[in-house]
Formats: C-alpha cells, sequence, structure tokens
C-alpha cells in the first residue's frame, strides 16, 4: 500500500531516502550527500513541508558532526520527522495494490491501516481508521 502525503514529489522523496536511512539502505553519509545535491531542488519546489524537514535534516546532520548529538538521537530525530510527516491531517490519496482508490464519502466503508517503522532503537505504530 502506498501513501500520498498531500506534500510534493520532493518531500516524497526526501521521506524515500530517509526511510532508506532508518532501515539501514544507506549510510548518513549517502543521506547528506543526497540531500545537498538535491537541495536547490527542495527549495525551487515551494514545498514548505519539504523544505521544514530539509532544514531540520540539515541542521541535525551538522549537530551529528560537531558532536553535540550522538547517532541514536540523529535517528530517533529522523524516526520522529517521518511519524509526523505520516501523521499528517491533509492525506490526499491512498492507492492500494489492486488499483482500487478509496475516496472519502459519507458512504464509504471504514477501512482500518496499520503502518510500521521497524528499527533496532525505537518501534512506532501508527493507525488510521477512515471513516
Amino acid at each position: 500500500m502506498t501513501l500520498y502525503l498531500g506534500g510534493g514529489t520532493m518531500l516524497l522523496q526526501l521521506l524515500e531516502k530517509v526511510k532508506d536511512y532508518l532501515s539501514f539502505g544507506c549510510s548518513v553519509q549517502d543521506l547528506e550527500a543526497w540531500l545537498v545535491s538535491n537541495l536547490q531542488n527542495i527549495l525551487d519546489s515551494r514545498d514548505t513541508k519539504a523544505i521544514n524537514l530539509a532544514n531540520k535534516l540539515d541542521a541535525d546532520l551538522v549537530e551529528l558532526h560537531e558532536g553535540l548529538i550522538d547517532n541514536v538521537t540523529f535517528r530517533r530525530r529522523l524516526q520522529d520527522y517521518v511519524m509526523d510527516a505520516l501523521t499528517i491531517a491533509r492525506i490526499a490519496e491512498w492507492e492500494f495494490k489492486d488499483r482500487e482508490t478509496l475516496t472519502s464519502s459519507p458512504d464509504a466503508p471504514m477501512v482500518p491501516l496499520t503502518m510500521s517503522i521497524h528499527d533496532p532503537i525505537k518501534t512506532q505504530r501508527l493507525s488510521l481508521e477512515l471513516v
């Protein structure tokens, strides 16, 4: 199942890269290199959610490199950013593997959705019900 967050493409790409880091799919250096090489595109997108997330990530990378925070704190912050993005009030669209799209209407059935982010440091679970 794919969740579209109501942000732009840059937000989705940034969240995907953060997710890769949190799932040990890339290093902190890879994450930082991606951010640096895409920062102008993020700014040009005028996507305030992506810009805000990029600013937070950049500040956290500086703190990490300066030794002001450790890797555990850095990972926890990134997990919090992802969870914040997943719990935003405006969810634009849900797309299911079978390509059925659920739209909001008074007659729509209640559909439970559970998403989990697993990490050795912390596991968070988000449950939503569409009514």
